[in-house]
């Protein structure tokens, strides 16, 4: 009996010891003797199993609290942590929940092991126990969101198959081969083929032989590319109906993903409607040459007026002197503006061979200023101003200066014959932007003509540089002068903007090129003569139009030259081969017939006959006008005896450009 009473208090001692460590921890503990009875619960597991007093006395774990499993059960007490470890087992992890006296469900987690005195004898057993209620909480609402987020997959799943199977788009995945893994409805209801066909069938081989080649190249594009691949093929359907489709095409790892939409019906329309507008342009071209017709008609018919009458009054009798110089200079003033007439058409065009030199556009400004106020009359005051000493281009002074006058008339038509116009020079690092065309950068000299009018019309701000467009009275103008001004602008690779607002005028700003070459210099005044100097008196004379070119063998003649006249290059060729120094100069058109034209001819002589200057001429002709003579002397049609004279008399050979 008393060793009984001393084995006892060795283990009391023992637990005691145990209990007072396991009070310290921040964990919950529970430490039970050798028969299961709660000897200490510490703070945190007084607070985890909601006790406002140490449940230590004969109760065991069981009893002390309200116990149950995981899914609300009570808790067999034998199965409980504590209650193993008092068997002799050792728990490392389990879960329970402890049901607080406040109502409250808290899950509890931990281990249990049995407690041994040193030797090995077990005299009680150590619950350590965890609130994982708010982990609990948080993976509940883990769960939660998980169901309803594979809801949401599957319902999304759902749509997605639906919108694949009735998609009006051609959408498949392909493997890097070509073949299908996988395509929507459509190929089959569009196409006619079966699934198994298509997935036997490379992407490219469903197009028509002539687009297969372009479908594999773009096919083959996609493989390397990170972005979407887009372009446009047909395909065949089986009963051999012909789709054209808009593909997109994007890779990503071993797959493309193919994407098409049908776009037949709307590239039908695009054809359609180009044909419209094919024959909406074809009506204003027919109604633009009706326009052109008029107002050349009434414009050559006044002209033609001129000439008919002072030839019909040369031919009387009884004409004194001073009578026949007045028709005579009559019928040469007409013809000066019936050629001017045609320039402006051909200036439009861009199709006038310009002569460029570079002059001073202040200079030329200036020494028009006296015309000009002719021009404009007397009640309209003409300003000059400029803001540069010399304003050197590189253009046609001609065209130029004709530009000037037709912004000048312009201006004086819209005042009504009476206001300010004022005409200034100046230089510019750009051409804004206007009439659809995006600013231009560069060197420019701005010749810029402001008149107090009324302005433009919003209206008619789009339409005022169209040929034939005028808001003149009928049979009042052709509607070429501000035509003849863009076209010589285009060109000479510049610009015109115009800048009005109703009732406050308008500007015309002529924008040209500006360059650093230095100024042509003045020619020295050219000697009108009949004398012939003896190196170039002999001219072959090539003229396919029998009026023009016995006129132009009967001016050489009578300027003393001998000529042979040839009707074609052709005919001018076997002369030169016949007798290569037959002729001192060639004088050639430039439009013909047969096999060469003018131009050609000029270009082979200069080949085997480098020595012998050739003279061009023409009224019109798109080789002069791209390449400006091509690097020989030209005289434009009309011509006068003067011009054909002095041609001729300085030697009539250009720098070669080539």
């Amino acid at each position: 009996m008393a060793f009984w009473k001393r084995r006892k208090s060795i283990s009391n001692l023992a637990i005691e010891q145990v209990a007072a460590f396991y009070a310290q921890l921040t964990e919950g503990a529970v430490v039970a003797d050798a028969s299961g009875r709660i000897l200490m619960v510490n703070a945190e597991a007084a607070r985890i199993h909601g006790a406002s007093h140490l449940k230590i006395g004969p109760e065991d774990y069981a009893k002390a609290y309200s116990l149950r499993t995981l899914d609300g059960a009570p808790h067999p007490p034998a199965d409980l942590p504590l209650a193993r470890a008092v068997r002799g087992e050792v728990v490392s992890e389990a879960r329970w929940r402890i049901v607080r006296p406040d109502g409250v469900s808290v899950l509890a987690i931990g281990g249990a092991s049995p407690v041994r005195d040193a030797e090995g004898v077990q005299i009680g057993a150590v619950l350590t126990v965890r609130d994982d209620t708010a982990r609990d909480v948080v993976e509940q609402e883990l769960r939660r969101l998980n169901q309803g987020l594979q809801a949401e997959i599957k319902a999304r799943t759902a749509e997605l198959s639906r919108a694949w199977e009735l998609s009006a788009d051609f959408l498949a995945i392909c493997g890097l081969d070509g073949l299908m893994t996988a395509c929507n409805p459509v190929w089959s209801r569009r196409l006619g083929f079966d699934e198994m066909t298509l997935f036997i069938t490379p992407f490219w081989d469903l197009a028509p032989p002539e687009d297969q080649d372009h479908a594999a190249a773009n096919f083959a594009v996609t493989r390397g590319r990170k972005t979407p691949v887009d372009f446009t093929s047909r395909v065949v359907g089986l009963e051999g109906g012909v789709l054209t489709v808009q593909w997109t095409l994007v890779a990503e790892k071993d797959r493309i993903y193919i994407s098409g939409r049908d776009a037949t019906l709307e590239t039908r329309t695009a054809a359609e409607l180009e044909e419209a507008h094919t024959a909406l342009r074809q009506a204003q071209k027919m109604e633009a040459i009706g326009q052109l017709t008029g107002g050349v008609a009434h414009d050559f018919n006044n002209l033609l007026t001129v000439i008919r009458s002072s030839v019909d009054l040369l031919r009387r009798p009884d004409l004194d002197e001073r009578r026949r110089r007045r028709y005579i200079d009559a019928i040469g003033e007409t013809a000066d503006r019936a050629a001017q007439l045609t320039a402006q058409l051909l200036a439009f065009a861009r199709r006038q061979p310009l002569k460029t030199e570079v002059f001073d556009a202040v200079d030329s400004v200036r020494r028009l200023q006296t015309m000009l106020q002719t021009l404009v009359g007397a009640n309209v005051a003409l300003e000059v101003e400029s803001a540069c000493e010399t304003c050197a281009v590189e253009a046609d002074r001609g065209q130029f200066e004709t530009a000037l006058i037709n912004m000048a008339v312009n201006a004086r038509d819209a005042m009504g014959g009476r206001g300010r116009l004022s005409i200034q020079v100046s230089t510019s690092d750009v051409i804004p932007g206007g009439r659809a065309a995006s600013a231009v950068s560069g060197r420019f000299v701005v010749v810029a003509l402001t008149d107090t009018g009324p302005g433009i019309a919003p209206s008619q701000m789009e339409r005022i540089f169209e040929p034939f467009y005028t808001t003149k009275a009928v049979g009042k103008g052709t509607g070429l002068g501000l035509s003849q001004v863009y076209g010589f602008a285009r060109q000479s690779d510049g610009d015109v903007r115009v800048g009005s607002l109703p009732g406050q005028g308008a500007t015309f700003s002529l924008y040209l090129p500006a360059t650093a070459k230095r100024l042509a210099e003045k020619a020295a005044p050219f000697a009108f003569t009949e004398a012939v100097a003896p190196q170039r008196h002999r001219v072959l004379m090539v003229e396919d139009n029998v009026e023009v070119g016995a006129f132009g063998h009967q001016l050489l003649t009578d300027l003393g030259y001998t000529v042979t006249l040839a009707r074609s290059a052709v005919q001018a060729q076997a002369l030169l081969e016949v007798d290569p120094d037959a002729f001192d100069v060639v004088f050639t058109d430039v439009v013909m017939p047969g096999e060469i034209n003018g131009l050609q001819l000029a270009k082979r002589l200069r080949e085997t006959r480098p020595d012998l200057p050739v003279i061009l001429t023409s009224g019109y002709s798109d080789a002069l006008a791209n390449s400006e003579g091509q690097g020989f002397d030209l005289l434009q049609k009309p011509y006068s005896m003067e011009a054909l004279s002095r041609i001729i008399q300085q030697g009539g050979r250009a720098a070669v450009v080539e």
